[in-house]
């Protein structure tokens, strides 16, 4: 399935829905929700705070689960 994000609001209003399903991919979920959030409001995210955000999410996806 595919899903098309328009603008911040959507990309809030879809994470907001999904959150109570994630298990995996829970901390960069609410990660990406605290960007949309700040993006949201102009002037808000600053170039540093968006950098920290990005970086966040880095670390979290290289930490991947061992399969046997």
């Amino acid at each position: 399935m595919r899903v098309k994000v328009k603008n911040y609001s959507s990309l809030k209003c879809l994470i907001e829905l999904l959150l109570p399903y994630l298990v995996g991919k829970i901390d960069q979920a609410k990660i990406t929700l605290e960007f949309a959030n700040l993006a949201k409001q102009r002037g808000k995210l600053k170039y540093e705070e968006r950098a920290k955000l990005m970086n966040n999410i880095k670390k979290l996806n290289q930490h991947g689960h061992l399969i046997a």
